[in-house]
């Protein structure tokens, strides 16, 4: 089955011709727009894990955070993830994420926790710790394997009141 023989369909479309009328396409439309959000639209963790793991893999957004909070940032890139925001064993944490997310997750948890001791308690030290080099490029590597690099997530709210 072709992908547009899927959406025709998906759409419920059942004539023959390989035509969509305006209506039929808009829907099409919103149907990929609404595909494209998902990564935002979901729970509280997922804004959590996928925002931490961007800003964990840009060394230039570590920089604005610190300049705009008054903050340990080093320390917080810790405790945000091995505090705050990493939960595994919660039922609500794993059921925002996919089988192959949480498996990705995992292998950026051990990766990470076996660098932290490594790492030390200021940004400026931070950002030229090999160790801290490899969790960032792990986090990149997390962001693109699940897609996420670069999606600036929004708790629902924050996207209904935006108009999203």
């Amino acid at each position: 089955m072709s992908a547009f023989s899927f959406f025709k369909r998906f759409l419920g479309v059942t004539r023959t011709d390989n035509k969509l009328n305006s209506q039929e396409a808009q829907r099409l439309v919103d149907l990929v727009v609404q595909a494209q959000n998902l990564d935002a639209l979901l729970g509280p963790h997922r804004v959590n894990i996928i925002n931490l793991l961007n800003l964990i893999a840009s060394s230039s957004d570590q920089i604005e955070y610190q300049l705009a909070a008054p903050v340990n940032v080093a320390n917080e890139l810790v405790n945000q993830w091995f505090d705050d925001f990493y939960h595994p064993s919660d039922t609500k944490f794993l059921g925002e994420f996919s089988a192959d997310e949480i498996v990705q997750l995992a292998k950026f948890d051990a990766y990470y926790d076996e660098r932290v001791a490594a790492l030390p308690d200021s940004l400026e030290r931070l950002l030229i710790t090999p160790a801290w080099i490899e969790v960032m490029a792990c986090a990149g590597a997390v962001l693109d394997a699940c897609g996420w690099r670069g999606v600036e997530a929004q708790y629902e709210t924050e996207k209904s009141r935006s108009g999203r």
